[in-house]
């Protein structure tokens, strides 16, 4: 009979243990998302669901959803990854449900991803480009890009996306250092390119936007891009280059 009693009673405490670590990471990234104390109107707007919120709105989670969430990364750990490996396929993901334009599916990917990685620019990134898809305000978009390019870990492709935002809403003066950047860490980055040509025109810099479009001109499409269509846009850039009378000697 004690054997009995003293089985029951470890199963219980094995249970209470679990359920306090489980409580443990809950609250630890809640406060760690409220100790980087980001502004509330960053979270979206009333349109936004708590669950399609940036970092889940820092709100506690519990439920069904949030139980297929620990499933599911449970099952990404299950061959021994660390959190920067389960970050890193958490983004792949994401940006996956961005190229289906499923944007729900990707903003939970990307706030899981958080959790594992919090200072990742990658992932502020990913969350930028979803609320953009999401139809958010400017402001929402351009407080997580600009937490994208602060930090210094993080892929040079968001200086590029944060550029092309702000030429997209006409602040070529402010994308100008974002898109000069963006070469200096990927000197090949086609896109970048030609949005910061289009800046140098529209600031009337005309030496130096026909200065890059002579390096459009040399360049080669970004990967999985069609070569047909590349050079349909090289066309664009030759004709560019001659209204603006570029010296392409």
């Amino acid at each position: 009979m004690r054997g009995v009693i003293a089985a029951a009673l470890a199963g219980v405490l094995i249970t209470l243990a679990g359920m306090s670590a489980g409580a443990a990471d809950v609250s630890s990234w809640r406060e760690t998302c409220q100790a980087q104390d980001h502004p509330e109107f960053a979270f979206g707007d009333d349109r936004l669901p708590g669950d399609a919120r940036p970092l889940f709105g820092c709100a506690e989670r519990s439920g069904a959803r949030e139980d297929a969430d620990a499933h599911f990364v449970e099952k990404l750990q299950s061959h021994g990854s660390g959190d920067l490996e389960t970050a890193r396929e958490l983004i792949r993901l994401g940006w996956k449900w961005i190229g289906m334009r499923q944007p729900g599916s990707a903003i939970n990917r990307f706030n899981l991803a958080w959790r594992y990685a919090p200072e990742d620019g990658d992932v502020f990134h990913g969350i930028a480009v979803t609320m953009a898809e999401l139809g958010q305000p400017s402001e929402v978009v351009d407080y997580w890009f600009a937490q994208a390019v602060s930090k210094p870990q993080g892929r040079p492709g968001r200086f590029a996306d944060y550029g092309r935002y702000m030429v997209a809403g006409r602040r070529h003066a402010e994308a100008r250092p974002v898109l000069i950047r963006a070469l200096e860490l990927e000197p090949e980055n086609a896109w970048a390119m030609m949005y910061l040509a289009d800046v140098h025109f529209w600031l009337e810099e005309r030496r130096e936007g026909c200065a890059m479009i002579l390096r459009i001109l040399d360049t080669r499409p970004p990967q999985g891009f069609p070569q047909a269509d590349f050079d349909k846009l090289l066309e664009h850039w030759r004709n560019r280059a001659a209204v603006s009378q570029c010296p392409m000697g």
